[in-house]
């Protein structure tokens, strides 16, 4: 058999880009991404080892189906494209030191899907032929009943498998691996304990019933002195709104895919119908439930979402858990397609020296990007516009920050993510643990002198004291205060200037990144502004331009302007 053959992984990918398999955007992202890092990794040190992704897919196959008519007629797991995707892609993609790339599977798939047929067999995988010495793998769950369903299935595919139960032993509440003295064993949060683990891999079921990340970072940090740590972590869908490991780690995933975020350590494979596709079309349930018609049915799916249509109470429901469909905590706001569209390198620094420009600062806490925002108004063909308040073009840029040191959990997760724009220049480190305020006035005052800068927007809760020396060295400042009323209507302009695609940027990925982050949030007298759906989510950069945006719309009017009058926006 020779390798295309084998390459059943690159196949998928290639028949979902192509459009011959029909999936969702994010299964399409997940796949694109496979076929780019095959062309460009090497570069960064990885390689796609065939092989190693057809054996890791025998191994599955050898596991016997425990549930159903399969189980009771003996059969072992026949895998779907899908599931090879998962499964070549998390065990064939190799370092420079031919360890595991992927540190971290999150897998997401609508009900019934076939999600216990990719975890049991993982758990046995790594117990015995991952190579790892005196391994410990676990099951786990907040709860121990839910954590010992993915043990009990392990244990009894053992027992049932001579194959297995020539590699491994199973005993009442754990199973052994001579060869590598290993063990796989169920644990959860409620138990007495958990100091002392040292987990070489994590099966996680159902993310989406976890309450909080407690229990997550306590295998996840307990992985570090493997060679090659897996967590496996497969659930459905999701609510919004809540701070939970499974918003946090789905919302990171998904970066992750859109290229938002560079982590060549997670895999993602999230099935869902897109945010535009009508949920009652049966054609759209295969791009959630990739099992379609395997474990998984269209006209049961069909059912339900006719009586959610008749009892709305029940369509959400209906949407997260069989079309993958997450509740929305608030409208997203910029799509980044429309965001990627005004991507424009002629855009720097140096080559708009001179330019007038309006500028927005939001500043930070210990564990927060600091934003500064310059707005400039261009005609066609970059050149200063005559009217500045009506250009023809919104070009932005931006100087961010982010404290050099930190021992708070949040800060250590953004450096982490942006250490790659740190590297490239488009992030500042500050000294110390929290943001250097005099670093932030020394660029502002010089980005004075460079452009033409007709004013500066700020939030007076957490900048009054750096406006005041900056209008000691001749810099005009508005207070912008941070109230819905306040940011509705430069945030409609915001939003009509990307949709008539007036709007230009230098490509900066940390606003990239954060332009993702941003929803829209409103009140019942029609006001919005910016939000962010979590913590871990900054927008700074965003709310800064929008801050530059209102000033732009009013000039240098001195707060005389309608705007002014009735948003609150003051002159110093």
């Amino acid at each position: 058999m020779g390798i295309i053959e084998l390459d059943t992984c690159t196949s998928y990918a290639r028949d979902v880009v192509a459009g011959h398999t029909v999936t969702g955007r994010l299964v399409r992202l997940a796949c694109q991404r496979h076929l780019n890092d095959i062309d460009t990794a090497s570069a960064r040190g990885l390689r796609f080892d065939p092989v190693e992704a057809q054996a890791a897919i025998d191994f599955w196959e050898l596991c016997p189906h425990l549930k159903g008519r399969e189980a009771k007629r003996g059969e072992t797991l026949a895998l779907q494209p899908w599931q090879k995707f998962v499964i070549g892609c998390v065990y064939g993609w190799k370092r420079a030191d031919g360890t595991r790339r992927f540190r971290c599977a999150w897998v997401e798939v609508a009900r019934k899907n076939g999600k216990s047929t990719l975890l049991y067999p993982a758990g046995l995988f790594a117990l015995a032929l991952d190579g790892e010495e005196g391994a410990e793998v676990y099951s786990v769950a907040t709860k121990r009943d839910q954590a010992k369903l993915v043990f009990d299935l392990a244990k009894r595919a053992v027992t049932r498998t001579p194959d297995l139960a020539a590699l491994m032993q199973p005993l009442a509440f754990v199973i052994t691996c001579q060869d590598t003295f290993g063990k796989f064993e169920a644990v959860s949060s409620d138990a007495d304990t958990l100091d002392g683990l040292n987990p070489s891999a994590a099966l996680c079921d159902e993310i989406h019933k976890w309450p909080h990340r407690a229990l997550w970072d306590v295998i996840e940090t307990g992985m570090g002195a493997r060679d090659q740590p897996l967590m496996w972590a497969i659930t459905t869908a999701g609510e919004e709104g809540a701070e939970d490991v499974y918003g946090q780690e789905h919302d990171y995933t998904v970066q992750v895919l859109e290229g938002v975020v560079q982590d060549d350590s997670r895999f993602g494979y999230i099935a869902c119908i897109d945010p535009e596709d009508d949920w009652t079309d049966p054609k759209n349930f295969v791009k959630a439930n990739p099992n379609l018609g395997v474990s998984v049915f269209a006209d049961e799916i069909a059912a339900q979402v006719a009586r959610a249509q008749r009892v709305p109470a029940a369509a959400n429901e209906v949407k997260r858990l069989r079309l993958g469909r997450r509740t929305q905590g608030g409208e997203t706001w910029i799509p980044l397609e429309m965001w990627d569209a005004g991507r424009d390198q002629r855009l720097t620094f140096d080559a708009l020296k001179g330019f007038p420009c309006f500028s927005g600062l939001d500043l930070a806490n210990e564990s927060d990007f600091a934003a500064l925002c310059h707005l400039f108004p261009l005609a066609e063909d970059l050149t200063p516009a005559e009217d500045l308040t009506r250009p023809a073009l919104w070009a932005y840029l931006w100087r961010l920050w982010i404290p050099g040191e930190t021992t708070n959990p949040l800060g250590i997760r953004l450096r982490e993510i942006a250490g790659p724009w740190i590297a490239d220049g488009w992030v500042k480190e500050t000294e110390g643990n929290g943001i250097d305020t005099a670093a932030i006035e020394a660029a502002v005052i010089a980005d004075a002198g460079l452009f033409d800068l007709r004013g500066l927007a700020f939030d007076p809760f957490n900048a009054a004291t750096v406006a005041n020396r900056f209008q000691f060295e001749g810099v005009e400042c508005h207070k912008f205060r941070q109230r819905m009323e306040v940011f509705t209507e430069p945030t409609k302009l915001f939003s009509d200037d990307l949709a008539a695609k007036r709007m230009r940027h230098d490509g900066n990925p940390a606003a990239r990144w954060m332009a993702r982050n941003v929803v829209l949030v409103s009140n019942g007298a029609g006001h919005r502004m910016p939000s962010r759906k979590r913590s871990a989510q900054k927008i700074d950069g965003i709310v800064a331009a929008v801050m530059a945006r209102g000033l732009a719309a009013v000039g240098t009017t001195g707060g005389s302007g309608k705007f002014y009058e009735t948003n609150g926006v003051e002159v110093v």
